[in-house]
């Protein structure tokens, strides 16, 4: 090999890249270097979304060449994805092939330690009453929320009829799923069924939306917050509920999500899988509410006070491509064990790298 490359020196503010050229008659050639950041879905079979983050050309005048790319280059490997980075470096010769070589960065930026059920509280499970909520709300809200379940009802059954029937008929006497698909034979109770299931996921959510509207609740906060925010608990929320609220939670929790996708096949049939999991959390703000009569400012209910700092000594920065790999989110949670639980979620922001900086010689216990 002509030239080796080292990136033993990468901190957690910037990526040091040393290419030292072996072989003297290569300098004063061009060259060129690239770091590329790698998506990789491990349900994906091996299809890796590449990022680009630099490409930098330049002319080797000395043995050793030293790049330094401002920013977080930590590798992270979850259940579902991981994200890892390489640098590439060409040198182009007048009569001969270019020299390449290819070099991991294997880097990890230090986080601080949090428990390891708390990802958990980033989609907690939300118990709540159908009845109590139905008569808590408005009731042009009840009465949407009546038809969409009659309606859906009715559909389910049509379709599951027309699957019956298309499923025992032959292909010149269906009536709308087709027994066969792109190039083999099909089912069409199966079409069926996963349109009943489409169906009833829609169905779902415009209920959940509707039971919500017992009460209504804004963030107040804005979506840029520095790290050295301190703010009072009072100062995030404002709104109110329409009915007495008894033994209500809130809470504030940080976290990181792994987002991607990846195909699923059955038969001829492909279709694709999106995910969005919870990787680590931390609660930054918690608080049990005995009684909120309806009507009432919640804000003025709320004590203490809220420090943001924790969460981006714990938590990775966001480093997406698209759709796919992890994003840092945070939001406001108001659980309650008989109505339906609100969740105020904080726009996506990109919040820059110099954030996540901080002394790693101060530890936190582990309280796994």
């Amino acid at each position: 090999m002509s030239i080796s490359i080292n990136t033993d020196r990468t901190n957690c503010k910037e990526l040091i890249i040393e290419i030292e050229v072996l072989d003297l008659e290569l300098i004063g050639k061009k060259a060129s270097l690239t770091v590329n950041r790698i998506f990789n879905v491990k349900n994906g079979r091996g299809n890796d979304q590449i990022q680009k983050i630099k490409k930098e050309k330049f002319e080797i005048i000395q043995r050793k060449t030293i790049f330094k790319i401002q920013g977080i280059f930590s590798n992270i490997s979850t259940k579902d994805l991981e994200i890892k980075h390489k640098c590439k470096v060409v040198i182009k010769k007048d009569w001969a092939i270019d020299i390449k070589t290819e070099h991991d960065i294997n880097y990890e930026l230090t986080r601080k330690p949090t428990k390891k059920a708390l990802y958990l509280m980033m989609k907690p499970k939300d118990k709540f009453s159908y009845i109590k909520n139905l008569k808590a709300i408005d009731p042009l809200n009840r009465s949407l929320i009546l038809l969409v379940f009659f309606f859906s009802g009715c559909l389910i059954v049509a379709n599951t009829l027309i699957g019956l029937h298309d499923q025992m008929a032959p292909e010149s006497m269906i009536w709308f799923y087709s027994h066969y698909g792109s190039s083999e034979k099909t089912y069409p109770l199966a079409k069926a069924f996963f349109g009943n299931l489409g169906v009833f996921a829609w169905a779902r959510l415009f209920i959940k939306h509707q039971l919500k509207k017992y009460m209504d609740v804004f963030l107040k906060v804005k979506n840029n917050i520095p790290p050295s925010l301190v703010l009072p608990a009072k100062e995030l929320v404002c709104g109110s509920s329409k009915v007495d609220l008894k033994q209500v939670k809130i809470r504030v929790v940080a976290g990181n999500m792994a987002h991607g996708s990846y195909q699923r096949r059955s038969g001829s049939n492909k279709r694709t899988v999106w995910f969005k999991k919870p990787i680590k959390a931390l609660i930054l703000y918690e608080q049990l509410i005995t009684h909120v009569p309806a009507g009432a400012a919640l804000s003025d209910y709320l004590t203490g006070e809220v420090a943001f700092k924790k969460a981006f000594e714990a938590l990775f920065p966001s480093c997406m491509n698209g759709k796919t790999g992890v994003s840092f989110d945070w939001k406001i949670q108001l659980i309650h064990d008989e109505f339906i639980d609100q969740e105020i979620k904080m726009k996506a922001v990109k919040f820059p790298d110099q954030y996540f900086y901080f002394d790693e010689d101060s530890q936190i216990e582990d309280a796994a």
